[in-house]
């Protein structure tokens, strides 16, 4: 919210006011589309069913790999994007790049739990297996004091692990569900006079 988002929602707000949609001659807001409401009305939910799909929406990782693999799997991806895309293109009222674009948005969004909320669960298993959550050892002290390093609060050890705990597990939570709609949908309707924003977004298999 203090970023590049929160000025995206302060900048709609704006340009939500009568004086610049008149202005403007149009409006800046559009109503959230979401991959299952986009293949609900064009008759091709059973895309989402597919076995193809882990295929056509996996992420291909790199690190450790040789070429040859990476390549395979960007072969084999690519294949299961144009047979699903083309069998429900001439089963479903959606054209091949709308059920693409439906894809590569659920691709997106597995990116964007690996990169944002797996590095959450990563903490959360070293800050476990590297602490006791009540008692400090040597090398191994949690406890902050006000002035010191930078902190601000003084927390003895099993309270800033309690408190790291419980904030690196309401992140993997809200990153967990970002792409789901209802609470980025919420907090996006009470800063917006009309309803939703952006154009099509990721939903989870």
């Amino acid at each position: 919210m203090r970023t590049t988002y929160g000025k995206l929602m302060y900048l709609l707000m704006d340009a939500q006011r009568p004086e610049v949609k008149d202005m403007l001659g149009f409006s800046a807001v559009s109503p959230i589309r979401t991959v299952y409401e986009t293949l609900e009305e064009g008759g091709a939910l059973g895309l989402l069913e597919e076995d193809l799909i882990r295929t056509a929406t996996q992420e291909i990782h790199s690190e450790g790999r040789l070429r040859r693999e990476i390549q395979s799997d960007i072969r084999a991806k690519e294949r299961a994007i144009e047979r699903l895309s083309a069998k429900y293109a001439r089963s479903s009222e959606l054209d091949e790049d709308v059920i693409k674009q439906c894809l590569y948005s659920i691709g997106d969004n597995s990116a964007f739990l690996r990169v944002n909320r797996d590095p959450c669960d990563e903490l959360i298993g070293w800050l476990k297996k590297c602490f006791h959550p009540t008692q400090a050892t040597p090398g191994c002290n949690l406890s902050i004091r006000y002035g010191r390093g930078g902190a601000r609060l003084t927390h003895g050890h099993a309270q800033q692990y309690s408190y790291c705990l419980q904030s690196l597990t309401l992140w993997r939570e809200i990153l967990g569900g970002k792409f789901l709609a209802p609470p980025g949908t919420i907090r996006e309707t009470n800063l917006r006079p009309t309803r939703y924003v952006r154009a099509l977004a990721s939903c989870r298999i």
